[in-house]
C-alpha cells in the first residue's frame, strides 16, 4: 500500500513538472487558449464568426479564460491536471467500499498513469473535464440504483451529465447512452425483498433493515418516462446556456453541428481554413483509412481492440495517442468464470461494460478515431480492469495448496507490476521529451523554449514587435495556432485561392485582398508552394506569381516561414 502511495505522489509531482513549461499543443493554440485570449482582447464573450468551433461549449475554457486575464498561460494546464486528480480520487471512492483500499489506490494509479492521460493532464485539453463530469454521472446513476431510485442522486447525475455537455460535443454521447440506460435501469433493477436480502448476505448495507423492507412493484410505465424525463431534462438545463448562446447566434443550438438540419442558410462569416488541416480531420475516418493507409474492412474492424495496442502519439494513423493493453486484457479476465461475484459489482459490471463499449463504437463511426476522444470512456474501462485485477486475486486466495497459491500470486503481480511499468516508460519518455527543467530552473528562456517547439515562433515574435497594431495577416499554412500572435490574422487558403480565381490580373487579386482588410501575408514557404502546385493551373499559377512579385514585399523570412507586406 505504501509503495502504490508513493508512486501516486511521485506520479503526480513529474505531472505537475512536465505541465509547468509554456503551452506549445496544438488544440491549446488554435482553441483552448486562443479563444479566451480574443475574448479577453474585446472585453467579452462576443461572436467570432471567422472561427467555427468559438461556438462550441467552453465551461473549461472559461476557467482558462480566468487564469490569462491575470496573465497565466500555464495555469490552464494546472486546471486541466486537476479533473485528472478528481477522477482518480473518484476511482478511489468508488474502488475502496467495493475492493479495499489497496485496490482502490491501484485504481487511482492505473488511471493516473495511463499515457493518454498523463498527455492531456500536462496539456491545455478538456476531455479530462469531459471524463470526469461523465465518470461522475454514471456514479451517481449507480448510487440511484442502489438508494432504491431516489429521486436527488438521479438530478445529481443529470447535473454532472449537463456539465460534461457545457465542456465539449461529444459528451451527445454521454447523455445518448445514458438517456437509454435510465429506462432500462429503472425497469429491470427494482429492489425488492430478495434483492436486499441477497445484498445483505453479500455483507453489502443497505438504507434500512431487512426486515422492515417491503417488496416493491415493478416499475410503471410512468414512473419509468418519469426518471428518463427528468435525467434529460436536468442535463440539458445545466446544458442550456451554450444552447441559447448558439440558437440566437446561429439558429442552431449545438452549432455548427448538424447545421444542415437546423440551418440550411447559414452563410455568415469567412469560412475557416480547412486546406491545411484536410489531412488530420479526415485521417481517422473509415473511407480514408481504407482509401490511404490501405486498411482492409476486416483490419479496420479490429479498431476497437487496435486502440489498445497500436496507439502513437501525434500520428493520426495510430490514432494520436496510447493506452495501455493490459486495460483491455483484465478487463476480459474480469468476466471469466472465476468464482462467484457480488451481485452488487456483478450489475455494475455490466453498466461499465455497456457504456464503455457503446461509447467507443458511437465515436469511432462518428469522428476520426483520435484516442483523446474516447477519453469519457477510459474511467469505465479502469474500472472494469480493476474489477479483473481484484477477481482474479481473489481468485487465486482460494486455490488449495500454498505452494501453488503462492507461484499465481506471483503471477499476477508481475502482470500487475508490468501494466505499471508500461505506463512509468511512457512517462519517462514523455518527461525527456519535454525537458521541463531546463526551463524551470530559468537556464532556458520562454522565447527559447517556444521556438524549440514551434518553428514560427521567431518570425510571430517579430510580427508582435514591428508591425502597426492595426495589421490583418493573412495565414497561410500555420495549422491555424493562432494563440502566440498579438496582431490579428485570418486562416483562410481558400479566400487567396478564390481571390486568384475570380481575378482578370495579378493586381486585381491584391484588390481583393484589400477589400477584405489584409495588410500582410504570412505563410509557411514548402507547404504553400506545394499547394500552389496542386490547385492551380498554369494561368493561375502565372498570375498569383506575378502578384507575389508584384504586389507582396518580403519583410523578413526565418526557419521556411516568410512575412509580406500587401503594395499596390
Amino acid at each position: 500500500m505504501l509503495s502504490l502511495i508513493i508512486a501516486l505522489f511521485v506520479l503526480i509531482g513529474g505531472i505537475v513538472l512536465t505541465a509547468s513549461v509554456p503551452p506549445v499543443s496544438r488544440d491549446a493554440l488554435t482553441h483552448h487558449l486562443a479563444i479566451p485570449k480574443l475574448f479577453i482582447t474585446y472585453g467579452g464573450i462576443v461572436e467570432l464568426p471567422d472561427i467555427p468551433f468559438s461556438y462550441y461549449p467552453m465551461n473549461l475554457d472559461l476557467l482558462y479564460l480566468a487564469a490569462l486575464s491575470f496573465g497565466n498561460d500555464i495555469a490552464p494546464k494546472y486546471i486541466h491536471l486537476i479533473f485528472a486528480l478528481l477522477t482518480a480520487g473518484l476511482t478511489y471512492h468508488y474502488l475502496k467500499p467495493r475492493m479495499g483500499a489497496v485496490f482502490g489506490t491501484l485504481g487511482a494509479l492505473l488511471w493516473l498513469s495511463t499515457p493518454i492521460v498523463v498527455r492531456l493532464a500536462s496539456e491545455v485539453y478538456v476531455d479530462l473535464g469531459v471524463a470526469f463530469f461523465g465518470f461522475a454521472s454514471i456514479y451517481m446513476l449507480l448510487r440511484w440504483i442502489d438508494s432504491g431510485f431516489k429521486i436527488r442522486f438521479l438530478i445529481w447525475s443529470g447535473i454532472w451529465c449537463g456539465l460534461a455537455l457545457g465542456t465539449k460535443y461529444n459528451a451527445l454521447v454521454i447523455l445518448a447512452i445514458l438517456s437509454l440506460m435510465v429506462p432500462y435501469l429503472r425497469s429491470k433493477l427494482d429492489k425488492g425483498e430478495e434483492f436486499l436480502r441477497q445484498r445483505q448476505r453479500e455483507g453489502t448495507k443497505t438504507d434500512q433493515p431487512t426486515d422492515s423492507v417491503t417488496v416493491l412493484p415493478r416499475a410503471s410505465l410512468r414512473s419509468v418516462f418519469f426518471a428518463t424525463v427528468c435525467f434529460v431534462g436536468v442535463a440539458l438545463v445545466v446544458f442550456s446556456p451554450w444552447m441559447i448562446r448558439n440558437t440566437v447566434l446561429k439558429q442552431n443550438p449545438i452549432y455548427p453541428m448538424f447545421n444542415r438540419v437546423f440551418n440550411t442558410e447559414d452563410s455568415s462569416g469567412r469560412a475557416w481554413s480547412r486546406t491545411s488541416t484536410m489531412v488530420q480531420d479526415t485521417s481517422g475516418t473509415m473511407a480514408v483509412r481504407h482509401m490511404v493507409f490501405k486498411e482492409s474492412l476486416g483490419y479496420m474492424s479490429l479498431i476497437p481492440l487496435r486502440i489498445f495496442f497500436e496507439g502513437r502519439d501525434d500520428n493520426p494513423r495510430y490514432f494520436d495517442g496510447k493506452l495501455n493493453p493490459f486495460l483491455l486484457v483484465f478487463s476480459f479476465v474480469g468476466f471469466l468464470p472465476l468464482g462467484a461475484l457480488p451481485t452488487k459489482i456483478r450489475t455494475e459490471q455490466r453498466i461499465w461494460c455497456c457504456f464503455s463499449i457503446l461509447f467507443i463504437l458511437i465515436v469511432i463511426f462518428t469522428a476520426p478515431v483520435r484516442i483523446r476522444y474516447l477519453v469519457p470512456a477510459l474511467p469505465a474501462i479502469v474500472v472494469l480492469s480493476m474489477i479483473g485485477i481484484y477477481r482474479l486475486w481473489a481468485y487465486i486466495e482460494k486455490i488449495s495448496g500454498s505452494g501453488l497459491r503462492w507461484q499465481f500470486k506471483i503471477i499476477w503481480s508481475v502482470a500487475v507490476v508490468m501494466m505499471l511499468v508500461y505506463n512509468a516508460n511512457y512517462f519517462i519518455d514523455r518527461y525527456q521529451n519535454i525537458s521541463p527543467w531546463g526551463y524551470i530552473s530559468g537556464v532556458t528562456t520562454r522565447d527559447e523554449y517556444i521556438s524549440k517547439r514551434l518553428p514560427e515562433y521567431a518570425l510571430i515574435k517579430y510580427v508582435n514587435e514591428n508591425l502597426p497594431s492595426d495589421s490583418v495577416l493573412l495565414g497561410l499554412f500555420l495549422g491555424q495556432r493562432m494563440y502566440y500572435f498579438d496582431r490579428e490574422i485570418l486562416f483562410n487558403e481558400g479566400l487567396l485561392l478564390k481571390a486568384v480565381i475570380e481575378s482578370n490580373r495579378d493586381h486585381d487579386i491584391y484588390k481583393y485582398l484589400h477589400k477584405e482588410g489584409i495588410t500582410h501575408v504570412i505563410l509557411r514557404v514548402d507547404l504553400f508552394l506545394d499547394w500552389e502546385s496542386r490547385n492551380m493551373n498554369s494561368s493561375n499559377i502565372n498570375k498569383l506569381q506575378n502578384f507575389l512579385d508584384n504586389n507582396l514585399r518580403k519583410i523578413k523570412e526565418i526557419k521556411g516561414f516568410s512575412l509580406y507586406a500587401l503594395q499596390r
